[in-house]
């Protein structure tokens, strides 16, 4: 009997400390750890591009222009300049407006919108203003898009 006792073994010590990984719970892991690489790779590039992108600053095309002619590198294609909305009037048919640099408000520049006004349009709000530079000068931009300024954005 004493025998019989020795012999018997309980349920925990008779199972392996470790077991090895099944293979599907293998392809469940690898899947996982996957997925989280995706996702912090792409959480880091959005965290990035959002407040890395470089508009340009209206003194830059102001200061760019004082020779006489507009910078070369900034026409015939779509540009985005930062600024702050001065000189418009305040109607929703008034697309007109000005643009002055943010830390120098001598700076101005022309913009005409061809489209709508975003909500909330006001002089004084800061905003980004996406399109194409008029050939002439004084310089006038002809804007297809008004993004208004956020302070996370920029």
């Amino acid at each position: 009997m004493a025998s019989e006792s020795s012999e018997r073994v309980t349920g925990a010590e008779a199972a392996p400390a470790s077991r090895p990984m099944s293979r599907r719970r293998k392809k469940k892991l690898m899947f996982a750890v996957i997925v989280v690489a995706v996702a912090a790779i792409v959480i880091l590039w959005g965290w990035s591009a959002t407040g890395a992108k470089n508009y340009l600053q209206v003194s830059t095309l102001v200061d760019g222009s004082s020779g006489g002619s507009i910078p070369s590198a900034y026409l015939n294609r779509t540009i985005e300049v930062q600024g702050v909305i001065v000189s418009w009037a305040g109607g929703a048919g008034d697309l007109d407006f000005s643009l002055a640099d943010k830390s120098d408000a001598t700076k101005v520049m022309s913009v005409i919108l061809v489209g709508t006004l975003p909500a909330e349009f006001a002089n004084g709000k800061t905003a980004v203003v996406k399109g194409e530079l008029e050939q002439d000068l004084p310089l006038r931009l002809a804007a297809t898009e008004v993004t208004l300024g956020c302070a996370s954005r920029y």
